[in-house]
C-alpha cells in the first residue's frame, strides 16, 4: 500500500534500501494499531517480525529480576519514534 511504502521511505534506515527491495518489503507488511501498553515481545522470546513506528512511540523496557522472579519495576532501555524501527536486525539474524 501507499502507506507502507511511505513508512519505508520515511524510515531513517530502511529508506536507504533500493526501491525494488522496498517494494518487496511492502508486500510483507501488515499495519497494526497498538493500544497503549501493548507488549510486542518478551525477553527471551523469538522475534519473527520487525516494527516501523509511523506515529506515537515504542518504549523498549526490561523488567529486572527481583530475587530471580522478574517482578521488578520496568527500566526503559530506549524509545523508538516515528521513522525508526525495532527488531530488524533480529529478524535478519543479527542481534541489535
Amino acid at each position: 500500500t501507499a502507506e507502507a511504502k511511505a513508512a519505508l521511505e520515511n524510515s531513517l534506515w530502511l529508506s536507504k534500501f533500493s526501491s525494488s527491495l522496498q517494494d518487496d518489503l511492502v508486500k510483507l507488511m501488515i499495519p497494526f494499531d497498538a493500544p497503549e501498553g501493548h507488549i510486542f515481545v518478551r525477553e527471551g522470546d523469538p522475534i519473527e517480525e520487525f516494527i516501523i513506528v509511523e506515529t506515537g512511540i515504542l518504549s523498549r523496557t526490561k523488567r529486572p529480576s527481583e530475587e530471580g522472579n522478574g517482578d521488578g519495576e520496568p527500566i526503559q532501555i530506549d524509545v523508538i519514534r516515528p521513522g525508526q524501527q525495532s527488531g530488524f536486525l533480529h529478524v535478519a539474524g543479527t542481534p541489535d
